[in-house]
């Protein structure tokens, strides 16, 4: 239990948290970090649960801090997928105005790139500004602990 009041375990390059003690939502994050860092890094991945029972991925990059451009394109071990206008939003799920930030607005393409990020080691987000790596490994562990604490919660 973390002192801000949210369940937390780390799960490989992931972390689970779960708000409210672990009665609230939860959220799979992964912060890339700079050496000597050790909280806020330059980008961050979070798979966060929503109201509709399915996985909000939200990409934060420093890089984005003068605006997102396209194109954004995500990069899963090799295999690139050019994201389209309709495909994104600014900001964090009904949070547009959040700076450096995106979310994917199609919940399909969310829920099939969260199932081949459970497969693969490296996910990569290049846009104009630059890129940002992150780790895929202890994801499908960091889901199946939100999961079993949905499950502690029903």
């Amino acid at each position: 239990m973390h002192p801000y009041g949210e369940l937390r375990a780390y799960h490989g390059d992931w972390l689970a948290v779960c708000n409210d003690r672990g009665e609230g939502p939860c959220r799979a994050v992964q912060i890339v970090l700079e050496p000597g860092e050790t909280r806020v890094g330059p980008a961050r991945l979070s798979l966060e649960q929503n109201a509709s029972g399915g996985l909000d991925v939200v990409f934060f990059h420093v890089l984005l801090m003068a605006g997102i451009a396209d194109p954004l394109i995500l990069d899963l071990d090799g295999e690139e997928w050019t994201l389209t206008p309709d495909e994104w939003s600014p900001g964090e799920p009904g949070l547009p105005n959040v700076i450096a930030a995106f979310h994917l607005s199609d919940p399909a393409l969310a829920g099939e790139l969260v199932q081949r990020m459970k497969a693969g080691r490296r996910l990569v987000l290049r846009h104009p500004a630059g890129e940002a790596v992150f780790s895929l490994r202890g994801v499908t562990t960091a889901l199946a602990a939100i999961e079993a604490q949905g499950d502690k919660r029903r």
